[in-house]
């Protein structure tokens, strides 16, 4: 692929990708890449709250789009301010990897090779429900195959495409970050910013507002890095 071409390609990947989110009849083919948001949404939360101390002992998926990640935090507002936001920078954090690693063929097959990993340790450990079980296998298994050395440029589109749609995948559910409630398969709880808010004070909407320029900034970052690198 000549690096015209590539970049095409590139243009290609972004432009469908907003599409899919922008255009209400076009959503439903935006479902499995929903899913795996949510799913790194819920990862997101778990890691963070591992990180100040805190314990991940489930995570569930529902076909609706939802999750929820069941945690153990320490008793202080930081804590639980930091594994609130863990879950909503966790899809641009992500997005922001996976466009580094889109900057070679030989790069994005480890990246896919990391991510089955990544995967298979959150079946085996915290993935507690059928339908999550099922979107991560499935995860599982894509990433495995997109990560077998054929040196194929599908690879590294595949890496751009889950990079796009991570970091839109804040915009795309813009609405629940400037909303003080959450509905998931497990019921209503508070929301993400929702809960910042409560830890750290100030107005849900404001921290919801800084995730999506965090997602925006992510976005512009990585297309424009991936745009220059491509060779």
């Amino acid at each position: 692929m000549t690096k015209i071409d590539a970049r095409l390609a590139l243009v290609t990947v972004a432009v469908v990708s907003f599409l899919l989110y922008a255009i209400p009849w076009l959503r439903p083919l935006s479902y499995p890449l929903e899913l795996l948001a949510t799913l790194v949404h819920e990862l997101g939360h778990g890691v963070a709250a591992i990180l100040v101390g805190g314990e991940f002992h489930r995570l569930r998926v529902w076909p609706d789009g939802s999750g929820l990640a069941d945690l153990s935090l320490p008793n202080a507002r930081g804590a639980r301010a930091f594994a609130a936001a863990g879950g909503l920078l966790g899809p641009p954090l992500a997005a922001a990897g996976l466009f580094l690693a889109g900057r070679s063929r030989a790069s994005a097959r480890v990246a896919m090779a990391v991510c089955s990993i990544l995967f298979a340790l959150a079946l085996l450990l915290v993935v507690r429900n059928f339908f999550g079980a099922f979107l991560v296998v499935c995860m599982i298994a894509l990433c495995g195959l997109a990560a077998l050395p054929r040196g194929w440029e599908g690879t590294r589109l595949l890496t751009l495409l889950l990079a796009v749609q991570l970091a839109l995948s804040a915009l795309s559910r813009g609405r629940e970050l400037f909303e003080a409630e959450a509905t998931t398969g497990g019921g209503t709880l508070p929301s993400d910013v929702a809960q910042i808010a409560l830890a750290l004070g100030g107005p849900p909407w404001f921290w919801g507002l800084l995730v999506a320029v965090a997602s925006l900034a992510v976005l512009a970052w990585g297309l424009r890095r991936a745009w220059r690198v491509w060779r």
